[in-house]
């Protein structure tokens, strides 16, 4: 009798008083690439998770880290340390192993698809995508640019009320400001890995935190990259209007072709 009134209690107090609940996010899906694209320019795909119709989602976010041609070892474990099940939720674990998140620079609108305006905010979501349990497939071309007079972003490209799209750069340097003052991806004399000596050369953002710095300065910036890419569901917490986020997904391997 004594252990049924003390469950009945603690069934009642959770009735009551309304137990705590966790938010959470679904990851995207099915990462892949567009069929015959070349690893040295690929344009890697994948899907929007159609369980994340609800309204605390706002769309999703991309998070980069870039390999030289000798770092196959530490790259694999990164990702084995990342994707160890059970996968951990949000950014944290990715950014202890040195993930970065892109910024996002430019965005057309979907009535215009064609021009581009300049974002000036640096909040998430990189990828704003209304709750929908409709099917969305997300496109980052990472096609090398063939002349300087090329774009210098890396463009994702989807459909949600008409064509959009958004162009990335790399998180060179952390204090967000004007957008094309950070630097492409595609530009291998932009990589800095500073100079002791002058305080106004320093290492690019990126770099110091991906443990590049060394690499840089024994070797040169090296003609190719190979740039690993996860993906996080991004959502506010309806209640506390809190950020919060899916566990990551990893999208296909792919070079980064760099230019002079």
């Amino acid at each position: 009798m004594r252990w049924l009134v003390i469950t009945f209690f603690v069934v009642s107090l959770g009735v009551g008083c309304g137990l705590p609940t966790i938010p959470f996010l679904d990851p995207p899906v099915n990462p892949g690439i567009v069929e015959g694209s070349p690893v040295n320019n690929r344009i890697l795909t994948f899907s929007h998770n159609t369980h994340n119709d609800g309204d605390d989602f706002q769309g999703y976010e991309l998070y980069y880290k870039l390999y030289t041609e000798d770092q196959a070892d530490l790259r694999d474990a990164d990702v084995s340390g990342i994707e160890t099940t059970p996968r951990q939720p949000g950014r944290a674990l990715m950014e202890s192993y040195g993930f970065v998140r892109a910024v996002a620079v430019r965005e057309s609108a979907p009535s215009d698809p064609d021009s581009l305006r300049v974002i000036t905010s640096d909040l998430p979501p990189h990828i704003p995508t209304e709750p929908t349990d409709s099917a969305i497939e997300y496109r980052i071309d990472l096609r090398s640019p063939l002349t300087a007079d090329s774009d210098e972003d890396i463009f994702v490209r989807w459909t949600q009320g008409g064509e959009r799209k958004r162009g990335f750069r790399r998180r060179s340097d952390n204090r967000f400001s004007n957008p094309d003052e950070l630097k492409s991806f595609w530009n291998r004399a932009a990589y800095s890995a500073g100079d002791p000596e002058n305080e106004d050369d320093q290492t690019d953002y990126d770099i110091a935190q991906m443990g590049l710095r060394d690499e840089i300065v024994e070797s040169g910036t090296p003609d190719t990259f190979e740039i690993v890419w996860f993906v996080l569901s991004y959502g506010i917490d309806g209640t506390t209007l809190q950020g919060y986020y899916s566990e990551p997904l990893r999208l296909q391997s792919a070079q980064l072709q760099l230019r002079d």
